[in-house]
C-alpha cells in the first residue's frame, strides 16, 4: 500500500480512538465488549503457550503488566489495508489513488469489524504498520506514521492536547509489536485464522512480517538493552526472542513463503 493511504488510516483510527478515549469502561455502546483493560482482548495467548519456555512466557507477562497501566479506547482490531476502502467519486470503491479530502488526506472506510475490542491505542497502528507493508517500507515510514497519528489523536481530545508523547508512543507501539507477534504466532499454531476468509499463505507472510518486526526490534544489544529496561527483564530473554524469530524466518523462507 502507498503512505497516503496508510497515513489515511492512521489518522482516521486516531480520530475514533479520541472520542472513545476514557469512555469504554461505562459507555453503554462498548458495554458488551468483555475486554475491559489492557491486554484483556488477548488474554487467549496464555492459555496457548503453556507449554513454551519459562522466558518465553515471562515476556509475556511483563507486557501484560506494562500495559494494565494504559489508557484503553475503542480499537477496530484487524487494521490493515486489505480491511478498508478508499472512496472515489460517485460511488465508493477500492482505489490505489484515494481521492483527496481536507488537507491533503484520502478519505477512508473501515470495514470488517469483525475483531473490533477494547485495548491501548497503538495496537491499531502497531497492527496497520507490521502487517499493511513490507519490512523496508515499514522501517522507512513507520516513525511518520506514528507522528500524524499522535498529530491526528490530539486534534481529536478535549482541548486538543496529545495524551501520549512521542516517546511513549514509539514505545508503546514497539511493545504492541511484540504483543502482535504472540497474537499471531499463537494464531498461526492453531489455525485460528481458519474459517475466516483467510488462507494458509495469508497467514504464512503476516507471520513472516511480524516475525521481521520483532528481529528489527531485538537485533541489537542496545535494542534487547532497550526492552528489557521497559519490562524489567534480563536482556537475553530478548535474545532469545530474536533468535526464535530468526529461526522461524529462516525456516519459512526455505519452504519458499513470501
Amino acid at each position: 500500500g502507498s503512505f497516503e493511504q496508510l497515513r489515511a488510516v492512521a489518522v482516521a483510527a486516531a480520530g475514533m480512538h479520541a472520542q472513545w478515549w476514557a469512555r469504554t469502561s461505562h459507555d453503554i455502546g462498548t458495554s458488551w465488549i468483555p475486554a475491559k483493560q489492557g491486554l484483556d482482548y488477548a488474554n487467549f495467548v496464555g492459555g496457548f503457550i503453556k507449554s513454551e519456555p519459562e522466558w518465553y512466557k515471562e515476556i509475556w507477562t511483563a507486557l501484560q503488566r506494562y500495559f494494565e497501566a494504559v489508557p484503553v479506547t475503542l480499537v477496530h482490531g484487524d487494521c490493515r489495508l486489505g480491511n478498508m476502502m478508499f472512496p472515489t467519486l460517485p460511488g465508493i470503491a477500492r482505489s490505489e489513488k484515494p481521492a483527496e479530502a481536507a488537507e491533503g488526506v484520502p478519505p477512508v472506510v473501515f470495514s470488517d469489524w469483525e475483531a473490533t475490542n477494547v485495548g491501548p491505542a497503538l495496537w491499531d497502528l502497531a497492527y496497520l504498520c507490521t502487517l499493511s507493508q513490507g519490512a523496508k517500507e515499514r522501517r522507512e515510514r513507520q516513525s511518520a506514521l506514528l507522528s500524524a497519528y499522535l498529530a491526528a489523536l490530539g486534534s481529536g481530545m478535549p482541548g486538543q492536547v496529545t495524551p501520549v508523547s512521542p516517546a511513549e508512543g514509539l514505545e508503546q507501539l514497539e511493545l504492541l509489536q511484540l504483543v502482535l507477534f504472540y497474537v499471531s504466532a499463537s494464531v498461526t499454531k492453531n489455525r485460528l485464522w481458519s474459517g475466516h476468509g483467510n488462507t494458509t499463505k495469508d497467514g504464512m507472510a503476516w507471520a513472516m512480517r511480524v516475525a521481521q518486526a520483532v528481529i528489527d526490534l531485538t537485533g541489537s544489544a542496545t535494542a534487547c538493552a532497550k526492552l528489557a529496561a521497559a519490562l524489567q527483564l534480563p536482556t537475553h530473554f530478548f535474545r532469545n526472542l530474536c533468535t526464535l524469530c530468526q529461526e522461524g524466518l529462516d525456516a519459512a523462507k526455505a519452504v519458499g513463503a513470501d
